[in-house]
């Protein structure tokens, strides 16, 4: 019984550490650098860029529901910050036929030249970082990282599901 006791209580803790690292991560100013855009949308644009890659540019487009599903957002929050980014002439927000076969976004040249500002930002603050952690450790974080929000999922899916 005392081994379930401490087991139970490193999880306590193991678990108040993960919730208090990523609060922090996400609060903290360590994004304060993206003064453009907020890291959702920076997100937003880097999937309808990474989509639109070496696509003819009548085909470019990237469709609201695969940007909802990649970003694991609302169908809500997902119109509204394509919206937001709409308003801004970040992107063109478009639909095939009469809109029943979904509609997408695609970005503009200000997007297209809004998200590359931001990129250079970015990548001088990441690569001092990921070079003074190491290229092999951020590798393997991020990997870790992956498989413990799969299983973070798999969780919340069986709570719901129950």
């Amino acid at each position: 019984m005392q081994n379930d006791k401490i087991i139970s209580k490193d999880i306590v803790n193991l678990s108040n550490e993960l919730l208090y690292q990523r609060f922090i991560f996400n609060r903290e100013q360590i994004f304060q650098f993206l003064n453009e855009l907020s890291m959702q949308e920076y997100v937003a644009l880097h999937i309808m860029d990474d989509n639109e890659e070496g696509m003819p540019s009548e085909e470019a487009r990237t469709y609201l529901q695969d940007l909802m599903e990649r970003m694991n957002l609302t169908v809500r929050k997902t119109s509204t910050m394509v919206k937001q980014l709409k308003e801004r002439g970040l992107v063109s927000w478009l639909h095939d036929g009469d809109g029943s076969d979904g509609t997408y976004v695609v970005l503009t040249d200000m997007g297209k030249k809004m998200l590359r500002s931001q990129e250079e930002l970015m990548t001088d603050y990441f690569s001092n970082v990921i070079v003074e952690f190491g290229v092999d450790r951020v590798i393997e974080l991020l990997a870790l990282w992956r498989d413990l929000e799969a299983i973070m999922r798999k969780e919340i899916r069986k709570r719901e599901d129950a």
